[in-house]
């Protein structure tokens, strides 16, 4: 155990987190990539820092506590089987999601917690079903699978959607104007095809990053900047 009030901090590029000790304050900062060796217990305030990223060692392995997690990194959700996988993973008493981006990274499908989050990113090659009402406020990253979301997700007002091999199974509700970037690789994409275009004149902001390029199956106006 460690000392009540003490804070112990992270800031190697990678990183160890000993699960050996019950921490009060943790923290993981300059761009700290930290992966647990065991099941971590913080009763205080576990903070990741923009840039930083805690992994559980394994689907099985939690971040509980009767601590707070909070920050601007990133948290990684590996386990499967649960109705609310993030909440399994991570039981930690409270969580404030305002700046964090969660992860879904399963290797089996997975159930996304129906909670108000400000990045989500899905990059699970067997999919992942929101299991009830979802908003992103900042970022949905779909890097591999299909989101499953029926009625059940809504994109902030200027949120931004990134597309890469992910994909929705549905269009979601958009709260305000989208930004759309493209970041695939090695073949083009084609607007629309993972149910991310709005169908109504909404897009803001407009990003191809994929060298091999995008076909346009629509009329597409974009009403701030377009960036190649």
């Amino acid at each position: 155990n460690l000392i009540s009030g003490s804070t112990v901090r992270y800031i190697n590029s990678t990183a160890t987190i000993k699960s050996s000790f019950t921490y009060d304050n943790l923290q993981l900062t300059n761009n700290c990539s930290g992966t647990t060796d065991g099941d971590l217990t913080v009763n205080g305030t576990l903070t990741i820092s923009s840039g930083s990223a805690l992994l559980p060692l394994s689907a099985t392995n939690t971040i509980g506590g009767s601590g707070t997690l909070t920050g601007g990194g990133n948290v990684c959700v590996k386990h499967t089987g649960s109705a609310t996988d993030f909440a399994a993973q991570f039981p930690i008493t409270t969580t404030i999601l305002t700046g964090l981006t969660v992860g879904f990274e399963g290797s089996a499908p997975q159930n996304v917690d129906g909670l108000a989050y400000h990045g989500l990113t899905i990059s699970n090659l067997s999919g992942a079903t929101l299991n009830g009402t979802t908003t992103v406020s900042g970022t949905l990253t779909l890097w591999s699978g299909t989101l499953t979301n029926g009625t059940n997700l809504t994109l902030g007002n200027v949120a931004t959607i990134v597309m890469a091999a992910g994909s929705l199974s549905a269009n979601p509700t958009y709260a305000g104007t989208i930004n759309i970037t493209y970041a695939g690789s090695g073949s083009s994409q084609t607007t629309g095809a993972g149910n991310e275009f709005p169908s109504t004149d909404i897009l803001n902001n407009l990003a191809i990053s994929n060298t091999s390029g995008v076909i346009l199956d629509r009329d597409v106006t974009v009403n701030g900047n377009l960036n190649f």
